[in-house]
């Protein structure tokens, strides 16, 4: 199964740490596989930001 091709793209959306890590590994699983890596560098760091971002 290491040189399995999924005839799709496959998309990492990182908003935070730790998903270009992930991509990395899905990257070196599925060789010729087509991975997309999306950024979220704006918001980075999401603790930094004023107030709560989640409403219980």
């Amino acid at each position: 199964m290491n040189n399995v091709t999924l005839n799709r793209l496959i998309a990492v959306f990182d908003a935070g740490i730790g998903s270009y890590a992930i991509a990395r590994k899905i990257a070196d699983r599925f060789p010729g596989q087509d991975v997309l890596y999306f950024a979220d560098r704006a918001s980075f760091p999401t603790a930094a930001r004023a107030g709560p971002s989640c409403s219980p």
